[in-house]
């Protein structure tokens, strides 16, 4: 991909935030008889892999997962025209071309098929739990879930796909936001954007995005805006996100809720929720917890630098000193507030549950590091999720 680089984003945080907010990839590789190209919707679990692993599936009647193997997927966020006549500096200089700005992902990797009914099975309801979450219900409305199904009748839909497992080995971002044109510029094309109702989300992208599309937090509160999402204020938004965790549906709970800036992350075990297996060793349990928890996070648009408040649940307490390492790695850098207790939790091989509040941070140039500032909304819900 061509890349100047002020349109370049190599902090992967906002280019994972990119796949969760526009999750439909386009999945490229080769093949005997040139490029095979699908279209298909991934979940990213943050999880498995230094740059995480998208999930999702194929009809069995599509011959790409017999060729699965090196690719690319890529993702494409908010876009649209520009025009000159928003610049500001046309009024002194005429020499302004019209462009169009927008925000790419390229997740490079290698894919591969499952076709394992039980693996495939808990693809199908991870991404439908996924998605069903993320619904804004109507009066009368409820989640779908897969056991609404008959059993015979989802064995049988599940014989007719295939299950992909795409290992991101390599992450590419281009956010084309106007960076090269000056600050007056860009502000023109924001106004221009939303005066015309041309492309909000791109706006949004733009204002979140500010002088430089290479900040973090500011790039990945830009991806975050949905074109559903784009034309509302963000903190009387509400998300739900799922793990994919079986005792999600079975419960009747989410892995995390995103309620305005504040995310509540549910009690987390140490559960691998892609082979549903858990190691013996305590510490070990509390490395995956955190895992988890931080693919949640990310998934929120919010990383564990942003958590204020952690619950730690041990059936024995006398295990708690063997986690410390594990947690100080994790939460050293910007400490939390803490609480230990003592309980019985769900399945006997569990040895802790973590839970988190965090709150994200939000990007704005004028009220950042203004000392006269006045503190954010309080939390929902000062009990956490």
């Amino acid at each position: 991909m061509y890349l100047p680089r002020h349109f370049e984003v190599a902090d992967p945080a906002p280019l994972r935030a990119l796949i969760a907010a526009y999750p439909l990839g386009i999945w490229v590789m080769g093949s005997q008889t040139g490029l095979e190209v699908n279209h298909l919707p991934f979940l990213l679990d943050a999880t498995r892999g230094p740059h995480g692993t998208l999930v999702g599936h194929v009809a069995r009647a599509n011959p790409a997962w017999r060729q699965a193997g090196p690719g690319v997927v890529v993702f494409q966020g908010a876009h649209g025209y520009v025009s000159p006549a928003w610049y500001a500096t046309k009024a002194t200089d005429p020499r302004v071309v019209p462009t169009w700005n927008y925000a790419v992902v390229h997740a490079h990797g290698v894919a591969r098929a499952i076709e394992d009914p039980e693996a495939l099975r808990r693809i199908v309801a991870r991404l439908s739990d996924h998605h069903e979450a993320g619904r804004r219900l109507g009066p009368g409305g409820a989640r779908w879930q897969l056991d609404d199904a008959p059993s015979d009748y989802i064995d049988k839909m599940l014989r007719a796909i295939v299950g992909i497992e795409f290992t991101i080995e390599r992450l590419e971002g281009k956010f084309k936001l106007s960076q090269n044109r000056s600050a007056a510029d860009r502000e023109g094309v924001v106004a221009g954007l939303e005066a015309e109702a041309a492309a909000p989300p791109l706006a949004a992208a733009m204002r979140g995005a500010g002088a430089t599309a290479t900040t973090s937090a500011a790039v990945a509160a830009a991806s975050t805006t949905s074109a559903a999402a784009a034309a509302q204020d963000a903190a009387t938004i509400r998300r739900w996100i799922s793990s994919g965790s079986p005792y999600e549906a079975q419960i009747g709970y989410s892995r995390a809720v995103v309620d305005g800036d504040w995310v509540f992350v549910s009690g987390t075990t140490g559960f691998d929720y892609a082979t549903m297996t858990i190691a013996d060793d305590v510490a070990a349990q509390a490395e995956q917890c955190l895992r988890n928890i931080d693919a949640a996070l990310r998934e929120a648009g919010a990383s564990v630098a942003d958590v204020v408040r952690v619950r730690y649940l041990l059936p024995d307490g006398g295990d708690f000193a063997a986690c410390w390492p594990v947690l100080r790695r994790w939460f050293g850098a910007a400490p939390p507030a803490a609480t230990m207790c003592c309980a019985g939790l769900l399945d006997p091989r569990m040895k802790i549950e973590i839970e988190v509040t965090a709150r994200r941070q939000r990007v704005d140039a004028d009220a950042a590091g203004s000392p006269g500032s006045a503190p954010g909304p309080a939390p929902p819900d000062g009990r956490g999720a």
